[in-house]
């Protein structure tokens, strides 16, 4: 299975807030924590099929998705995303960087 968006932001932009309130959404299914897939080579190192078990437990007609605040830093992340799930949505998040900072 595959997912149907991934959450991208900064850390401290508001992503776990978001993955909470989407959790106990029961039409949605979150991978739990974060899988770093597409931005860290040893999680890449695991394969497409580790990736693609992370949503084995979605219930049929469930949206799926992931969050991983790091996809947000590495400007090769995007291409990787494309290639592998062209039709993926992004749900990015922003946030006032000086706001950030006191955070």
């Amino acid at each position: 299975m595959r997912p149907d968006f991934i959450i991208v932001g900064a850390m401290r932009s508001g992503t776990t807030t978001l993955q909470h309130f989407l959790d106990q959404h029961p039409d949605v299914f979150l991978a739990p924590g974060e899988l770093h897939y597409f931005s860290s080579a040893q999680a890449r190192d695991r394969g497409w099929d580790w990736y693609q078990s992370q949503f084995s437990s979605a219930e049929s007609g469930q949206i799926v998705g992931e969050k991983s605040a790091t996809y947000h830093y590495y400007p090769d992340v995007a291409n990787r995303i494309h290639e592998r799930l062209p039709e993926v949505k992004l749900v990015w998040i922003f946030r006032n960087p000086v706001e950030r900072s006191y955070s």
